[in-house]
């Protein structure tokens, strides 16, 4: 689109897992954006010498100016 980019359908795997990502973002004087990210069974190293494997679904919405991260992270499994 002329003056929006739109993410239909991305998808990845990622530690062990699935990454879905969609939305999209505009431009017009200020940026604007929504994206969603559902993540399912992801396996993270982190801190040093933890795996923690999760599930999210969270989205990113507003513009440069202002915007707010919401949704959930779901622990499956830390050892």
């Amino acid at each position: 689109d002329q003056n929006r980019a739109n993410l239909d359908s991305f998808s990845a795997q990622a530690g062990g897992g699935n990454l879905q990502l969609s939305g999209f973002v505009g431009f017009g004087k200020v940026l604007s954006y929504r994206l969603q990210a559902v993540a399912d069974k992801i396996r993270l190293r982190y801190p040093e010498g933890v795996s923690t494997t999760a599930n999210a679904n969270l989205a990113l919405t507003g513009t440069t100016e202002q915007s707010i991260l919401s949704g959930s992270v779901t622990i499956q499994r830390a050892s």
